[in-house]
């Protein structure tokens, strides 16, 4: 599958993204119809690393070896899995379980109970919430604020320690 060149431009000025080393930052442009910035979204070389790992995992693969970490060439190769997945999705139905929390699938519309490490210096935290899950190619969890919401944020907890079913 060959990359969208549109996304990745020679020219700096014209670039969709932009790259920030001190922070570990892909900085993506997110322009509207008109191709005028409304603002700009963040991905972390870690998220990207740990994403193209799951990815691969879920059996796509990486056109020639990896590209060094925190460069355009490594952004291009996460771009191109992604619409790997997006192909096989559009032929095959296939969903993608990359950005799955493997400890929550199988409790989609359940209540539960979840004990993780989050933050940096190591607290335990515990957060109950109703597991739901997004629609698309590549569906993550949804943290539901109850069964009947129909909109939530991405589930994302750090290292998950215990997952409690607390309602059924």
């Amino acid at each position: 599958m060959s990359t969208d060149k549109a996304f990745f431009t020679a020219s700096e000025s014209d670039a969709k993204f932009s790259i920030n080393q001190e922070q570990r930052l892909y900085v993506i442009r997110q322009d509207d119809a008109n191709g005028r910035c409304i603002g700009y979204s963040c991905l972390g070389f870690d998220y990207v690393e740990r994403r193209i790992d799951r990815l691969i995992a879920d059996g796509l693969s990486l056109d020639g070896p990896p590209a060094p970490v925190g460069t355009s060439e490594r952004f291009a190769q996460h771009h191109d899995l992604i619409e790997q997945a997006r192909a096989r999705y559009l032929v095959t139905g296939t969903r993608s379980n990359a950005d799955l929390i493997p400890q929550l699938i199988g409790l989609e519309g359940k209540c539960v109970e979840v004990t993780h490490r989050y933050t940096p210096d190591g607290e335990v935290e515990t957060t109950r919430f109703t597991v739901g899950k997004s629609t698309g190619w590549i569906p993550c969890h949804l943290q539901l604020h109850n069964r009947r919401s129909m909109s939530g944020a991405p589930v994302a907890l750090g290292e998950i320690l215990s997952v409690c079913v607390i309602k059924k």
